[in-house]
């Protein structure tokens, strides 16, 4: 009966798979249907690999001894080794067997080599990718790179272990993608993983703002600019440290601003995966507010939804090393994770890392540019792009000394950003997976430059044991010259990066007397703070629910428990809610309609949570949305700016509570003077008529789960390797996050590490191990996850798994 199922599954996934191919998807010239169908290495095999031996050996050549890989019933790889370069020769080998695909397309991206593979649809893209040029970047930092050095060992070690499994594997057993795209993967290099890792940097801290800030700039004027997007929240935020000036700068061409936008739009098929929701929740506790009498760390990135999944979660023993957490595949080393003595996660700072200048042209040769008294050559790259199908074509990227031109209609403008500056990060997590305390963590976090993050970090050991719990916010922060740079800057000189913020000077925090930490990508410092990092601080709703939170269950318990970390994740109070809905209630307290006074009822009686079942949440969030657009979307139109960002929900908290008289409330498309409470009227009806139109005329219907989803898409884009869309709880700003109606985005990882007992530490991510859509483990922690479950993790000394817990054995042998 098994056989059959499978051989049903094989057909089922082919043909549909095939189906959206041909009729839906143009992403590329595909195979001879005959290829496709080849009983020797068409889709067929597909489900040959779905699911691994209980008991393989193999001989591989180049290591220096045994490795033992034990996979546990969620297909988590715990590899066993004797050295360092065994254990990340293995690991190149299971990420290549798990997500080889993933990986040579993520790569491909970020070389600028889509077209290659995809056709010639996609050179507008890899024209922008060279010009970045994050290969060239990691082309740079690999010469760095001598052969003693232990980054380059392991990066070595870690392409020998893709490579071996590309070899065995042959074109038979190739990821489903390769057999619909017909290509096979190259060799992989240390290249591939350090320009892979340049896309994880680019996706979480190269911002194109600015740009867009220019334009608004142009349209509604300096003082709204500074007005609407602060650098500060106008509503108290608890920072991530307790303990920033304003400023503005020349407007840019908007035919240029528009075609930069226009070629960011462009990427966003890959870059969404690290941009869209981007955000995350971290906090820790002391053992001295710990139930265990260990500290206690949480930790969940919010990511975009994938599949395969972003993370790929194992447990690596062996030479300097015994570690568990989640990994990038293509790259060396666990980012978020614990070992025997510490534990740390990440949320992004969100710091301004990029700045955008428009060059002055020689009018006599427009191969130069003047800077500081000037004329200067621009740097010339020539760069060739192999099409699918079609001829090569020729790319030539300019630069001047701040960097690559990223566009030369209506003017010429050239992007600054750190990465360009900063190496890859490969060489911290190395030294912070084998870190014992603070002090070592610390020292790791020396050599991480971008992105820009906010580590959380909590630690249990010494002799006696001891307790400490700190953050950080680290990256390479540039100080400037006579402006925060927050729109494009003229390059003659006046506007330079004159060096960066200190060490030592970073925001940190190590053991406050509260006994927690905590950041949501909220302002990293206070007000005293002395050097500006950034301004697109989180509006602090979920730092304002985690501070209270913790701080509520400390004062009512005492001390904080696993499981309430664990339910704070899980958290869909909405505190935005709570600030605007005595506002709302009072303008809409007379409410003409019978339909309107029972949408204010269903407000009135609902818990501020959204869930699924609460109607009230329909109501709130449509109606914030609808009441948003109500205040700025008439000036945005008037001054040619629609469709750019809308201020924080933070900045119309202040207009709401402080300001009801604020020219925003007034629309400029009327005769009359409207007011704060016209419009809340006004949004409350829109709100009403909208979803009557969708759900009917009874408002106890309007539960959140009607209208709001999750899906988790396929990187191909294909729907038939996609999962949901599901009822969802959450929204924009709650603790649990899924922003949008059809949310695509929110927690790619929660963790809780207790320390002291890592064994007993809980994970999850939406996803599975494998990139294969026949494998059991494709997606089977996702309906754990969206059941807002965990499992507990595997952490064993020795290399045996507990009492059916193991679900296959795998030892590479030195050949």
């Amino acid at each position: 009966m098994r056989s059959r199922l499978v051989v049903k599954e094989v057909v089922s996934v082919a043909l549909a798979v095939l189906f959206v191919v041909l009729l839906s998807i143009p992403i590329g010239p595909l195979p001879p249907l005959g290829g496709l169908l080849n009983p020797n290495g068409g889709v067929w095999t597909t489900a040959e690999g779905a699911k691994l031996p209980a008991l393989e050996e193999l001989r591989v050549s180049g290591l220096d001894g045994d490795v033992t890989i034990l996979r546990d019933t969620w297909g988590v790889p715990h590899i066993f080794a004797t050295s360092n370069h065994d254990l990340f020769l293995a690991l190149g080998y299971v990420h290549a067997q798990d997500r080889m695909w993933q990986m040579d397309i993520q790569y491909r991206f970020a070389a600028g080599r889509l077209s290659e593979v995809l056709g010639g649809s996609y050179i507008e893209q890899d024209t922008f990718l060279r010009t970045i040029g994050l290969e060239r970047i990691a082309r740079g930092y690999l010469e760095t790179l001598g052969p003693a050095d232990s980054t380059r060992q392991a990066l070595d070690a870690y392409a020998a272990g893709v490579n071996a499994w590309i070899a065995r594997a042959g074109t038979r057993n190739l990821p489903l993608e390769y057999k619909l795209l017909n290509y096979a993967p190259e060799p992989w290099t240390p290249l591939h993983t350090l320009t892979e890792g340049g896309l994880l940097a680019f996706g979480l801290s190269a911002d194109f703002t600015d740009i867009g800030l220019g334009l608004l700039q142009n349209g509604l004027g300096p003082t709204a600019v500074d007005e609407l997007f602060p650098v500060a929240s106008p509503v108290p935020v608890p920072p991530v440290m307790p303990n920033g000036t304003r400023g503005g700068g020349p407007v840019i061409d908007s035919a240029a601003a528009r075609d930069i936008l226009a070629k960011v739009r462009g990427l966003s098929p890959f870059l969404e995966p690290l941009q869209v929701g981007i955000g995350s929740n971290n906090w820790v506790v002391a053992a001295a507010r710990s139930s265990t009498g260990r500290p206690l760390l949480a930790g969940d990135p919010h990511l975009s939804f994938q599949l395969p999944a972003i993370w790929h979660e194992v447990h690596l023993r062996g030479g300097d090393y015994d570690v568990y957490g989640v990994t990038f595949p293509g790259i060396p080393g666990v980012f978020i994770g614990f070992n025997r003595d510490i534990a740390w996660s990440e949320t992004n700072t969100g710091a301004d890392v990029t700045d955008f200048y428009r060059e002055t042209v020689n009018p006599a040769n427009p191969e130069e540019y003047r800077f500081r008294g000037a004329w200067l050559p621009f740097e010339k790259i020539t760069e060739t792009i192999r099409v699918k199908g079609g001829r090569e074509v020729a790319v030539t990227v300019k630069t001047s000394i701040h960097g690559p031109l990223v566009t030369q209609r209506g003017e010429t403008v050239a992007m600054r950003w750190t990465g360009n500056e900063s190496g890859s990060d490969i060489a911290a997590a190395l030294a912070w997976m084998k870190a014992r305390n603070w002090t070592e963590f610390r020292a790791a976090l020396q050599m991480f430059k971008n992105p820009a993050q906010n580590f959380a970090f909590a630690a249990w050991g010494a002799s006696p044991p001891s307790s400490t719990i700190a953050i950080r916010t680290n990256g390479l922060f540039p100080i400037r010259n006579n402006t925060l740079g927050r729109v494009p800057l003229d390059g003659a000189g006046d506007y330079e990066w004159k060096g960066w913020v200190p060490f030592d000077e970073y925001p940190e925090a190590v053991d406050p007397p509260e006994g927690y930490l905590a950041s949501a990508n909220q302002i990293p410092a206070g007000s005293r703070y002395p050097h500006y990092l950034g301004w697109q601080w989180d509006p602090g709703y979920r730092a304002r629910r985690i501070n209270a939170l913790l701080n509520g269950t400390i004062s009512a318990n005492g001390t904080v428990t696993p499981q309430d970390m664990r339910t704070f994740q899980g958290d869909t109070l909405d505190v935005a809610a709570q600030e605007f809905l005595p506002f709302i209630a009072a303008a809409n307290a007379a409410c003409a309609s019978v339909l309107c006074q029972q949408a204010m009822l269903a407000l009135s009686q609902w818990d501020l949570r959204m869930e699924t079942n609460r109607p009230g949440a329909t109501i709130w969030y449509t109606f914030i949305h609808r009441f948003r657009e109500d205040v700025f979307g008439d000036d945005w139109a008037a001054a040619n700016v629609s469709g750019l960002m809308l201020p924080y929900p933070d900045v119309l908290e202040r207009l709401v509570k402080h300001a009801p008289d604020s020219p925003w409330f007034d629309d400029v498309r009327t005769t009359a003077i409207e007011r704060r409470d016209h419009l809340l009227r006004r949004a409350m009806n829109e709100t009403v008529a909208d979803l009557a139109g969708r759900f009917g005329n009874g408002p106890v219907t309007w539960t959140w789960g009607r209208a709001h989803t999750r899906v988790f898409a396929h990187l191909s884009g294909l729907d038939a390797l996609q999962r949901g869309p599901y009822p969802a709880e959450g929204d924009d700003i709650t603790l649990d996050p899924g922003a949008g109606l059809e949310a695509r985005a929110g927690p790619s990882w929660r963790m809780v590490v207790t320390l002291g007992s890592p064994e007993e530490s809980t994970t999850v991510y939406p996803g599975g191990q494998s990139g294969n859509p026949l494998s059991p483990h494709y997606a089977d922690q996702l309906a754990l996850w969206l059941r807002r479950e965990y499992k507990v993790v595997q952490f064993p000394a020795t290399a045996a798994l507990a009492a059916g817990t193991l679900e296959s054995t795998l030892v590479l042998r030195r050949s």
